[in-house]
């Protein structure tokens, strides 16, 4: 599961900074080696931007590599600013090595900071989840298994790798406000009665209002997924009955992740899972009016292209 997070999360893909970083130094090695191009008009903020890479594509390695990096750094810096060396130098070059190391030491350390927050984000929502889970035997892993076609559909629309994070987490959480229904519904193997099911379309607003003090879900599309993952695209749904494009994007697409998990797995009132062929026909039907018609055809792609198997 963290292996699903991680391929949206936006810091972990260190070879783009690393890749970065490289381009940059050599570039700018290049240009003076191999150009004679003067480059002290921007050669401070070359390296800035080059130590600003270093430390978040370098973050990994001990702070002693970090110094040794950026005293290199700083060597040339001086070998090009300063071809001329003279002993009065020493102290801009030992200033740079200092800059330099502090700004790469503060970048690893901010992005570390930044992704424990989210790591703690990550274990608070998979405690929830599972607790949530763990109140239905025949829905265990349901909130993993939503999950995990969000995150799927989401890249499929290509979205932006932080969207797909969130969609990823608001998903495990989409059904949290269930445990404000007694079990005794949750589990009732026949038809609910009419207040019974009023009560069931409560757990979207329940959920709401269990989160929506977490100033954290607040600054994403967490809340949105809470609250809206069961309104239609033809404006049916409830708790609000909202239509189409006033649904939230990610609301939309865990939605159908939402579905396709329940027509695919055992629960109390089913005692098999659908077929495939089935469940792709019933997608396909029912885009315009329960699914968002996007949302349904990349679901329907990953499916015919077996990228999701049951």
């Amino acid at each position: 599961m963290n292996e699903l997070l991680k391929r949206a999360a936006i810091f972990e893909r260190r070879v783009i900074y690393q890749t970065a970083f490289l381009i940059v130094l050599l570039a700018t090695l290049v240009l003076h080696l191999f150009f004679k191009i003067n480059l002290n008009l921007f050669l401070e903020g070359t390296f800035i931007v080059v130590c600003i890479f270093l430390g978040i594509g370098f973050r990994h390695k001990s702070i002693s590599v970090l110094f040794i990096a950026t005293a290199v750094l700083s060597c040339l810096n001086g070998y090009i600013g300063m071809p001329d060396f003279h002993i009065m130098d020493l102290l801009s070059y030992l200033f740079h090595w200092a800059v330099y190391f502090v700004l790469t030491l503060m970048i690893k350390l901010l992005i570390e900071r930044y992704q424990q927050e989210q790591d703690d984000t990550l274990s608070l929502v998979l405690t929830l989840s599972k607790i949530l889970d763990a109140r239905d035997t025949y829905t265990a892993s349901h909130s993993e298994n939503v999950a995990k076609y969000a995150l799927m559909i989401a890249e499929k629309m290509q979205l932006a790798p932080r969207t797909c994070n969130n969609i990823y987490i608001g998903a495990l959480l989409h059904d949290i406000g269930k445990i404000g229904v007694p079990g005794q519904i949750l589990n009732k193997p026949s038809q609910l009665t009419e207040d019974e099911f009023q009560l069931i379309k409560q757990h979207p607003i329940i959920g709401f209002e269990m989160v929506d003090h977490i100033s954290k879900f607040k600054k994403n599309s967490l809340l949105d997924i809470i609250l809206y993952h069961h309104e239609r695209y033809d404006g049916s749904g409830y708790p609000f009955g909202l239509k189409e494009h006033n649904i939230p994007l990610a609301a939309r697409i865990v939605s159908v992740a939402d579905s396709f998990d329940a027509m695919t797995s055992k629960r109390v009132y089913k005692n098999q899972p659908l077929t495939m062929n089935y469940v792709i026909n019933e997608i396909k039907q029912n885009s315009g009016t329960q699914f968002d018609p996007a949302v349904a055809n990349a679901l329907v792609t990953l499916l015919e292209n077996e990228k999701i198997k049951m």
